[in-house]
Parts: C-alpha cells; structure tokens; sequence
C-alpha cells in the first residue's frame, strides 16, 4: 500500500472471509426445515402481513409511513431492510446487537421470493400483505438463512412449493415451513455464521452511505439545475 493511500473499507470483510474455510464433505450437509428452525410452534413465530382491507379500516386513506412493502427488501446478498426516516428518528431499538432478535422477512409473491434481516426494524414497522415474519431459534442467525434462500439454490425451494406456475407466483404459510434448509457441519457452522453475521451488519452499513450519497448527490443536481436567484 502507498504511503498515503487510503485503506478500502472493504477490507475488514476480507480479512474475515480469510479466517473461514469450509470444506467438502463426504457426508452430505444436514437440512432442516423453516418449521424446526422457527423459535417457537410455528403460528407463533409467524407473523403476517395486513391486509390492504384491514389497512383501510385502521388508517383510511392515510397509510403509514412505515409500512414496510416487497420493494422496500434490499437484495444484494443477505438482504436488508431500506430503511425509512420517519421511522428511524423516534423509534430504533435500544437493543445492542440487533441481529440477535434473529427475525426474518419472506416475500409470499414471486419471483424472485425475496429474503432480509429484519433487524432494527422489527419493533418499527408494519408488513403489508405480501409479507411474512419468522423468529427464528437464536442457534441460526436469520442472517444465513436469509443468504440462503436468496441464492440461485434457495430460489428453487421457492418453485418447489410455489402454488401457481403463471409468471407471478405466490408461497402459502403452510408451504414456506416444508422448505429445507442445509447447515454447515459442526465443525465450521460458527465461524460460517459468524461470517454471514458479520456481512449482514456491513450490508447496512453500505446501504447507509449509498442513501447518505444519493442525497448529497440529489443536493448538488438540484443546485446545479436550478435558476439563479435575483
């Protein structure tokens, strides 16, 4: 490195990823299903979405700013919540280590069936329809599982118990607990989610300073384009 360069701040993940290996094993990975991997009986580990009706009648035309919809799950790789200022300036949660309420976020309608971490946001906001909660044993961070089914193999469970084959597709709750979950064999299963941890909280933070750039960008243009005052 020069002497005046500066460090990436992609680094820290990297040396991370350096510390974890994972081999291939002879025996097969163990699977699980979402249903033994929710926290408690599963009607009382999911929670669902409002219905657009049921939003009518509590708030009439006035829908809450934080309703929380498909397009607001950021899918890159273990999927976060976008976060939204009306809620954040009054209501985060004081909870030191967020991840640990171990909550994940199902899209029912598809494809792609997204997944994210609900994180900070779980005492915040409200899920619209096409949407589904799971608390999850703390043993298996949501991080993972949220990686998981957003993978190109996760996705196949999707279309496995997909209800309808038209180009939108839709997830029953009775369906979502029979899909199967591989986990990493004793031996490496901490330091794997440790890693997938790890990436979680650096997802947010890199969604942070692209919104924080976004705006400062929006700014400058808006500077830029608008007519000098007299």
């Amino acid at each position: 490195m020069r002497k005046n360069e500066k460090r990436s701040s992609v680094e820290p993940i990297r040396n991370h990823t350096s510390t974890l290996i994972v081999t291939q094993h002879e025996i097969p990975n163990p699977k699980v299903t979402l249903e033994n991997l929710a926290a408690d009986n599963w009607g009382k580990s999911l929670k669902r979405g409002i219905y657009s009706y049921q939003m009518k009648e509590l708030h009439g035309s006035n829908i809450p700013k934080n309703i929380i919809k498909i397009e607001d799950l950021d899918v890159r790789l273990v999927g976060t919540i976008k976060e939204k200022k009306s809620v954040l300036e009054n209501q985060i949660s004081n909870d030191p280590d967020p991840a640990r309420k171990n909550i994940l976020v199902i899209a029912t309608h598809g494809p792609p069936f997204k997944c994210a971490v609900a994180g900070e946001r779980a005492d915040t906001y409200l899920l619209s329809e096409n949407l589904v909660e799971i608390t999850l044993k703390p043993d298996v961070p949501a991080a993972y599982v949220a990686a998981y089914l957003n993978s190109s193999k996760g996705q196949k469970e999707f279309d496995k118990h997909r209800t309808v084959s038209t180009p939108f597709a839709r997830i029953t709750e009775n369906n979502l607990k029979l899909f199967e979950i591989p986990l990493p064999h004793d031996a490496e299963c901490q330091s794997v989610y440790k890693w997938f941890e790890h990436l979680y909280h650096y997802e947010l933070e890199l969604n942070r300073e692209r919104d924080a750039l976004s705006r400062i960008a929006a700014g400058i243009l808006q500077n830029i384009g608008s007519e000098p005052s007299e």
